[in-house]
């Protein structure tokens, strides 16, 4: 418990370089497909996932979440979200001595859209540009002790608009401790926490007459991209397993997080499962509650437009190894829904 309490109070004040300031900078960082969930069942648990996630479907959440593995572990996800945006990921974890390895690459992609200027509002030239965001990343976990676990990601992350980019590096620092009653377990999680990024190209100079005079004139040519943030978060949470009989178990999670860019928020979810002899069913239900804004202070809750999360999931043993499948519904309001579906691998 006293390394739990160590790795608890670092985590916090890492955040706090970070988020101290989270009211003045919501709405300002960037790379915001980071903030996509490529896991179905944690979608579903209304993303609180950090104290549940075991595996490869782990990595995104939680890294501790990997370590103590005893086979290799592969997820895929592929995340139909509004605006005919998509997000596809894989992430492997295996183990490696006495901790685990894990790696992970989400891609972020939305059709061609039309170039349209003012010599060209509808674009009768036919020209067209791309938007599209990448990351790459390691994760390493290792126990500490029987009931404690650490782990580590470093990511790289990459993102463009036509002929701009940006790039920059990123960690995720997590813990996950199991207390030894009846499985309830507690984690802590400092993600995207790393460099600022900054979009650089041609189109992003201006170039200007430095003199208010008309009479004089010196060309002046100025880069008016600024750095942003990452989309920093510390998240705290708890899980916990309610056996009924040898098939039918409920697991409940909790999550707080204080995010640098956004208000603070509660998540919650429920997962009920079934295991017969050829196969495991799951049904699962999430929620989350956002802190309001009122009179400079936040002091109210409301549910997010996104609160109401639904999944369902089969697992089945194929040939000595599991197959999981996995589908989550959204519904984003006068976005429409949102579509998840993952599929998973142990072996």
């Amino acid at each position: 418990m006293r390394y739990h309490r160590i790795l608890i109070a670092g985590l916090a004040s890492l955040a706090l370089c970070g988020v101290a300031s989270a009211q003045s900078n919501i709405g300002r960082s960037g790379a915001q497909f980071l903030k996509i969930s490529p896991s179905a069942r944690a979608t579903a648990l209304g993303g609180a996932y950090g104290s549940v996630g075991r595996g490869a479907d782990a990595v995104y959440h939680n890294p501790a979440g990997i370590a103590g593995i005893r086979g290799m572990n592969l997820n895929l996800a592929r995340v139909n979200y509004v605006a005919d945006i998509s997000f596809n990921y894989i992430a492997a974890a295996m183990p490696l001595g006495s901790g685990a390895l894990g790696f992970q690459f989400g891609s972020m992609m939305m059709d061609e859209m039309p170039v349209t200027t003012i010599q060209d509002p509808t674009n009768q030239l036919g020209i067209t540009f791309d938007v599209g965001s990448w990351v790459a990343g390691i994760t390493y976990a290792q126990p500490l002790t029987d009931r404690l676990s650490v782990g580590v990601t470093g990511k790289y992350v990459r993102e463009s608009i036509w002929d701009m980019s940006s790039s920059t590096v990123a960690l995720d620092v997590g813990t996950l401790y199991y207390t030894g009653f009846c499985n309830w377990r507690f984690s802590a999680v400092l993600s995207n926490f790393g460099r600022t990024a900054k979009f650089t190209g041609g189109r992003l100079i201006t170039q200007y007459n430095k003199y208010d005079n008309p009479n004089q004139s010196e060309t002046v040519a100025e880069d008016v991209s600024m750095a942003y943030e990452l989309p920093q978060a510390f998240k705290l949470g708890t899980a916990y397993d309610f056996t009924f009989t040898d098939q039918m178990m409920v697991t409940g999670s909790l999550e707080g997080a204080h995010p640098i860019d956004a208000p603070e928020y509660l998540s919650g979810g429920l997962e009920y499962t079934y295991a017969m002899p050829q196969v495991k069913l799951a049904a699962r239900a999430g929620y989350r509650i956002v802190q309001t804004e009122a009179m400079g202070s936040y002091s109210s809750l409301r549910l997010a437009s996104d609160s109401a999360v639904l999944g369902l999931g089969i697992g089945v043993p194929i040939a000595g190894s599991n197959l999981q499948f996995d589908y989550t519904w959204q519904n984003y309001m006068k976005l429409g829904n949102n579509h998840l579906f993952s599929v998973g691998v142990s072996f």
